[in-house]
């Protein structure tokens, strides 16, 4: 029976989920990028740091979990290994091609609890680089990725750096970077933005073996400290309706406006106002946590935040010594407060900060693991990435 019960263990925790859509993880695709543009343009990589070597490491998931289960899915996936699983969805009732939202939290396919707990990848910037970084930030134990592209990232490029890092049991929060965008104030560069959803990168984000795996985070912090809050409601609700209508499903992530800083534009009902512009009612507000999120401003800002009664999370913060508006971001705090708020976070970042941003390296290299004081801090620090980072249910936990 010892022997039974172990084989019923495994098919209960590896419902849900295939751990392998294409290729080993983290390695690229032969036919990468095969329009052959090499992404040449001169502000790529901020710290001018290209490291070419190519990624041998051959263990980066190492947990070589296997489905011995024979019997039929019911939600007729197929594993790529040739056997058949068997979802848990059955016992539970559970049956969703997709995460969603409900209440204030974060649900993956198996209808189980997602807490975010990861890193910002700035994988636009130079993708041959930077997918090598994947198999590493899995190894942290990250869950999630929030995987930054740009407009003129291509739609392999996209489709090589998602499957990576589900290769990789990671759940994937793409966003779109552009100057125009970030902190942006013309409301076309958000459209731009969604015209890249619904167009280039359209069937990464409706592939049926993808697309329960993602969070689309729609714009990267559009809005700087004089945009209206009116207007910040009025363009989420345009564009919300158009990636709906192009058969977009998974859940849409929002930047707060302030170039992601501004927590009192969800209040006033204009949260809602966003929420009820998506027919699916599927919206999570982001924050960004730099200097306004010091350790004397953490206890409000956690407590308005929640008080809202929206499901949000911090798409980005940054650290103690990364002093902007004369203070730091109490990092450690605030995955403390977050921990005790079961609030989502993803740290900025792996690697690729400029002049004067070094000390958010998270780690020394692309190709290999070699942690920073700032990787340090958030994988081993307390409330870190190794104590309160649990992988989604479709995939055995670390």
């Amino acid at each position: 029976m010892k022997w039974l019960f172990f084989l019923m263990s495994l098919s209960l925790v590896a419902a849900g989920c295939s751990s392998d859509v294409g290729r080993p993880p983290g390695a690229p695709d032969s036919d990468t990028d095969v329009d052959g543009d090499s992404d040449t343009d001169a502000d790529t990589d901020t710290d001018n740091d290209t490291d070419s070597d190519a990624d041998t490491d051959s263990d980066s998931d190492t947990d070589a979990d296997t489905d011995t289960d024979t019997d039929s899915d019911t939600d007729g996936d197929t594993d790529t290994d040739g056997d058949t699983d068997t979802d848990s969805d059955t016992d539970t009732g559970c049956d969703r091609d997709f995460m969603y939202v409900e209440g204030t939290r974060i649900y993956d396919t198996n209808c189980n609890e997602f807490l975010p707990r990861g890193v910002n990848l700035q994988y636009g910037d130079y993708p041959p680089d930077k997918i090598q970084s994947i198999p590493y930030i899995a190894q942290v134990h990250a869950n999630i990725i929030r995987l930054q592209i740009r407009l003129e990232t291509t739609a392999n490029e996209f489709r090589d750096a998602v499957e990576a890092i589900v290769d990789n049991r990671m759940i994937v929060m793409p966003m779109m970077w552009d100057a125009s965008i970030t902190c942006g104030t013309d409301p076309q560069a958000v459209r731009n933005a969604v015209s890249r959803w619904t167009g280039t990168h359209l069937d990464v984000l409706t592939d049926p073996d993808l697309e329960k795996y993602l969070l689309l985070n729609i714009a990267n912090e559009w809005g700087d400290y004089y945009t209206t809050q009116s207007a910040w409601v009025d363009i989420y609700r345009e564009v919300i309706p158009t990636l709906r209508d192009a058969g977009i499903r998974v859940p849409l992530v929002v930047d707060s406006l302030d170039c992601g800083h501004d927590i009192e534009v969800f209040g006033g009902g204009r949260g809602q106002q966003v929420i009820d512009a998506d027919p699916l009612g599927q919206v999570i507000f982001s924050v960004h946590g730099y200097c306004e999120w010091d350790s004397a401003s953490l206890a409000t800002n956690f407590a308005t935040m929640n008080g809202y009664g929206y499901p949000w999370l911090l798409g980005e913060f940054g650290r103690s010594n990364h002093i902007v508006c004369d203070r730091g971001a109490d990092h450690f705090g605030i995955m403390s407060r977050a921990a005790d708020s079961d609030i989502g976070w993803m740290a900025w970042s792996w690697r690729g900060n400029g002049s004067g941003e070094w000390m958010l390296d998270m780690n020394n290299t692309y190709d290999s693991l070699s942690l920073t004081t700032h990787g340090n801090d958030i994988v081993y620090g307390e409330d870190g990435l190794m104590d309160t980072s649990l992988r989604a249910t479709c995939w055995p936990d670390f």
